[in-house]
């Protein structure tokens, strides 16, 4: 009840600044934070971590932002500042992200228990190797949203992504999906980069998420450039068999009652084009809202406006937040983002063009201008 009524409050405070255009009249609707630079898992379409990389920007490939260099995880003291200082700001949900796999965290239960007793919603974002049962058990009573980046619905197809794991590592992840689907208060959904290894697999990633319970499943097309994109990338043959077997998966899912977003992504592709997203006709249409409802932190605590922006706000731990978020940096950053379809111009120091938060915008877009009474953030 208490996320809930945070999530109410928050999102009437978010709204009433956006009608306003002004300023904002209360904190960030959610955050997220990068808790960590280490992972299990090799997956081989990885920006920081696949295999296949031959980035040169840091040692094995990583590219991480500027500045950056091998951080390992988040202090677990900045973690708690952030959570209690976001907390006051009245945030409703908090994404637990990382440039690796967030649940290595040593602290990470412990950050999971204070944002569950503060009412903020947890979303967590992992490929599930590190959640063993006991470890699912303690997680099923919480009520956190677990989104699990599987990339397959098959083990075959699973391993072909995931080069330096085993068949057994996916049984396990199996029985904890099933474990956390199951729960009375966990909530449960899928994720699945749709690239050159699974592409044929789509109506298998169907078919798994009904056989282990999960009611939500988001597909994605691959995100890459550079050398690995030769290897992940589908080619033109390839792509338009895709678009049959998603017209074929979309059918079972609806027979399932497997929610997906394959009508979406059939239609738009979240604008991709070679593996790179093409946002420039967009913002042609839609302003940037992200500016008024949602905020970031990098490992070390910078504060950015999203994922992919190169703009510092600050840094959590040194400075308020509170006082990054009411900035004339922030304040520039709204205005610049508002008024995109008059500007025809990217907002400094950040890819526009490219952007990785269109989803975001376009359903906020959709909402305020009463085409859609339904807001899913990403």
């Amino acid at each position: 009840m208490r996320m809930h009524t945070r999530n109410l409050t928050n999102g009437i405070r978010c709204l009433a600044g956006l009608i306003s255009r002004r300023r904002v009249c209360g904190g960030p609707r959610s955050f997220s934070m990068i808790l960590s630079s280490e992972c299990n898992s090799r997956c081989i379409m990885c920006w920081f971590h696949s295999p296949l990389s031959t980035g040169t920007e840091t040692e094995g490939g990583l590219a991480y932002p500027a500045g950056i260099t091998d951080p390992g995880f988040m202090s677990y003291e900045l973690c708690t500042t952030i959570i209690r200082e976001m907390h006051e700001l009245g945030a409703a949900r908090a994404i637990l992200a990382g440039w690796g796999e967030p649940t290595l965290h040593p602290e990470f239960d412990l950050i999971l228990d204070q944002l569950v007793r503060l009412g903020i919603a947890p979303y967590v974002i992992t490929n599930g190797l590190a959640i063993d049962e006991q470890r699912a058990g303690r997680w099923a009573d919480l009520p956190v949203h677990f989104r699990f980046s599987l990339h397959a619905g098959d083990p075959e197809t699973w391993l072909r992504i995931h080069p330096r794991c085993s068949r057994e590592q996916f049984e396990r992840l199996e029985a904890v999906v099933r474990r956390l689907a199951g729960a009375r208060k966990a909530t449960v959904s899928a994720m699945h980069a749709i690239q050159k290894g699974n592409f044929r697999g789509i109506s298998a990633m169907v078919e798994h998420a009904h056989r282990n319970g999960i009611r939500r499943v988001l597909f994605v097309p691959v995100r890459t450039e550079g050398g690995l994109a030769a290897h992940v990338l589908p080619t033109p043959e390839e792509d338009r068999r895709l678009q049959v077997d998603l017209a074929d998966a979309l059918e079972l899912a609806r027979k399932l009652g497997v929610r997906t977003n394959l009508a979406e992504y059939m239609a738009t592709r979240r604008h991709m084009r070679d593996g790179v997203p093409d946002t420039s006709g967009l913002y042609r249409k839609i302003p940037c809202y992200v500016g008024w409802i949602y905020t970031e932190f990098d490992i070390d605590g910078t504060m950015r406006p999203c994922e992919n922006s190169r703009i510092s706000m600050g840094q959590a731990g040194r400075m308020r937040i509170g006082e990054m978020w009411r900035s004339q940096a922030y304040r520039q950053f709204r205005a610049e983002g508002r008024f995109l379809p008059a500007r025809r111009r990217e907002v400094a120091g950040c890819p526009c063009n490219t952007c990785c938060m269109s989803k975001f915008n376009r359903n906020l877009y959709d909402l305020l201008h009463l085409k859609s009474m339904r807001y899913d953030e990403p």
